[in-house]
């Protein structure tokens, strides 16, 4: 999950682009920032499937 409005204008499309070419991209707004949103965890388990891990309040 990335706010990419902190990413200077000049470096956002880059860093997405370079974000993008292994992993999920998830923009969020700052009012989901705000409210921590972006507070999530991917674990994996014993049998190496990943999982994300997030407070109930980010569910909801």
């Amino acid at each position: 999950m990335v706010f990419d409005k902190v990413i200077s204008e000049v470096d956002r499309e880059l860093v997405l682009r370079s974000l993008k070419k292994n992993k999920l991209v998830v923009l969020i707004s700052i009012e989901q920032m705000i409210h921590f949103y972006g507070n999530i965890l991917q674990l994996r388990t014993l049998d190496s499937n990943k999982i994300i891990a997030m407070s109930l309040s980010e569910f909801e």
